[in-house]
């Protein structure tokens, strides 16, 4: 059961990796998907520094 379980969601993943391609023209959307996780956790990281600071000075 496993191992039909792994297989399905493998296939899953490759076809969503190849129409994603194929529908953007080659860009590979699961790094910009990640690139996209990266800036929010950067912003967040940021955000939250400046409200830390803000509070310091209470």
């Amino acid at each position: 059961m496993k191992t039909r379980l792994l297989a399905i969601l493998g296939l899953n993943a490759g076809y969503g990796g190849t129409a994603g391609v194929l529908t953007v023209l080659g860009l590979f959307t699961a790094h910009v998907t990640g690139n996209f996780v990266m800036i929010g956790d950067e912003l967040a990281l940021v955000d939250m520094a400046v409200h830390k600071s803000d509070l310091r000075e209470l």
